[in-house]
This record gives C-alpha cells, sequence and structure tokens, in this order.
C-alpha cells in the first residue's frame, strides 16, 4: 500500500504505511514528528493511539527509545478498540523536531483508513492557551485526532459472496443483453 503523510494541523505529521505479509497480515509502521508541541524538556508527544477491530492479533511491537532516556520507557496499552503506545515518565516524550518510530503486526486485519491519536504530555507547567487539555494525576494532556492507515475489520463471508452474487448476475445479464441484440447493434 501506498504511504500516507498525514497532516495534524501543523503540530504534528505521520508518515503511515502498510506492508502485507500474508492474507488478512500487515505490518504497519508509523513515523511521527513533533511540529509544535512542547513547552521544554520532558514536554511532547506521548502517545500514539491506532483504532483496531476486536479480531486483531497484535504482535512484533517496536517502539522508540525513551528521547532523554531512562528511567523514560514506551509501552503498549489496548484500551477498548484502541491499541496505544504510551511513553513513561517524562523522559520518554519527544519534543520538537526529532521523529518517534512505532510499528506493529496485526493479524487477522485488512488495511484502510482507521482513526487515529496523538497525545502531547505538557508536564505540570502551564498549558499554551490555544489548546484544550485535561489533567490526570501525571500532569496536563492534549489530544489530536486523525485518520491514517491502520488495521481494519476483514469483510465477512458473507458479504464478500453477495458481492461475488452481485458481480455474477451483472456478468449474466450483459452477457444475455449482448446475445438477444440485433446483428449489427
Amino acid at each position: 500500500m501506498a504511504d500516507l503523510v498525514n497532516q495534524l494541523n501543523g503540530e504534528y505529521t505521520i508518515q503511515a504505511s502498510a506492508v502485507q505479509l500474508a492474507p488478512y497480515s500487515w505490518r504497519f509502521t508509523y513515523e511521527v514528528t513533533n511540529i509544535n508541541q512542547d513547552i521544554g524538556a520532558y514536554t511532547g508527544l506521548d502517545v500514539l493511539g491506532i483504532s483496531v477491530p476486536s479480531s486483531a492479533i497484535i504482535s512484533n511491537v517496536t517502539l522508540p527509545d525513551p528521547y532523554y532516556g531512562p528511567p523514560g520507557y514506551w509501552s503498549t496499552y489496548q484500551d477498548g478498540s484502541f491499541f496505544e503506545m504510551w511513553g513513561y515518565d517524562p523522559q520518554s516524550a519527544y519534543p520538537i523536531g526529532p521523529t518517534a518510530r512505532f510499528s506493529f503486526q496485526a493479524d487477522g486485519v485488512s488495511a484502510g483508513n482507521t482513526e487515529g491519536f496523538l497525545r502531547t504530555f505538557w508536564g505540570e507547567g502551564p498549558v499554551p492557551p490555544q489548546w484544550t487539555y485535561f489533567v490526570t494525576q501525571y500532569g496536563h494532556y492534549s489530544d489530536f485526532a486523525t485518520i491514517l492507515e491502520g488495521p481494519v475489520a476483514v469483510p465477512e463471508p458473507s458479504t464478500l459472496s453477495m458481492v461475488g452474487s452481485a458481480a455474477f448476475c451483472a456478468l449474466v445479464w450483459a452477457w444475455r443483453r449482448r446475445r438477444m441484440s440485433p446483428i449489427g447493434t
């Protein structure tokens, strides 16, 4: 599949790609660059979340190194229909400039457009006034939603057979029409 560059209002860019490994098995890769989301050291990109169907089996996850080193680290979390890759400890947050690379294998899926989000960690400091944010026990965060290439549900066999039946009926109709047409038309 082709690469998809997703612009997030000039705050982040995501280079998303999908490579088919086998039928219903894909490797998804995301390169995220923080363009305008930090207020100093230990703030910036902290989460990449991708919507995944319930049929998805996630494996072979690759996460970025913490930007500022240990004790920061990245980990994964499945929250309902979202597969999230989280930075832990402020040292994991990616400031403006560098690119964080994430990838994972998803089995039992197809590739298509799906929902995603990025989360900025602002720490305990003041959040720039133009951003809506929420507060947790760990600090202040802002979310940015997007549509990007990712795992989507495989069509059910009944849907595929209906599409195949419709195509077959159209073919038979065209063939019969051609046979019944007068010669020369």
